[in-house]
This record gives structure tokens, sequence and C-alpha cells, in this order.
């Protein structure tokens, strides 16, 4: 694992119809994000960090799906706000 991981997961299951088309089958998941190590990029104090969860749209574009509370002076986060993300079945999901 690199300087952030993944903790809990939670998944969801549900149904998306598609602009008419037949229904796409779905997972609504649920991260919670720490991280343990991280470089301190302030000069007087530690760092305050934030994670910002992207996705890749079908168009090659990047967009928000969430983000954590900041934390300050910590170098070793342990978010409490988890970010939920649609995890559809069968494609190729980029997450940044």
């Amino acid at each position: 694992r690199g300087k952030g991981e993944v903790g809990r997961f939670w998944v969801t299951r549900s149904l998306h119809t598609m602009s008419g088309m037949d229904t796409v089958p779905s997972s609504q998941i649920r991260l919670s994000i720490e991280c343990r190590g991280l470089m301190n990029k302030d000069t007087f104090s530690k760092s305050d960090p934030i994670c910002i969860v992207n996705l890749r749209m079908k168009n090659g574009r990047w967009t928000e799906a969430g983000r954590t509370e900041m934390i300050k002076d910590n170098l070793n986060p342990c978010f409490q706000k988890p970010i939920n993300i649609d995890y559809y079945f069968e494609e190729n999901q980029d997450i940044q």
C-alpha cells in the first residue's frame, strides 16, 4: 500500500435506468479513507490534509466525486466523512 489507503467500504445494490435503455446493475460504495506517514509540507506546523476523490467520466474528463474534511496538523489522518460513489458492474471506472 502506498502512502494512503482505503479502509472500509459498504456496498448497497440497486438498478439504474439510463435514458430509456435497459437497467444497469450498480452498487453504491462508501469509501472510508485514512492515511499513514504523509509528507509534512508545512513550514511551521504539520500539514493539514484533505482527501479529494475524482472519477473519470466517459468523455475523459475528471469530476469530483467527494471530499473529506480537513484535519489540522496531522500526518496520519483518519477521516470521519465517508465518500459515496456509484459502482456500475462490468464497466471500467477510473478513480483518483
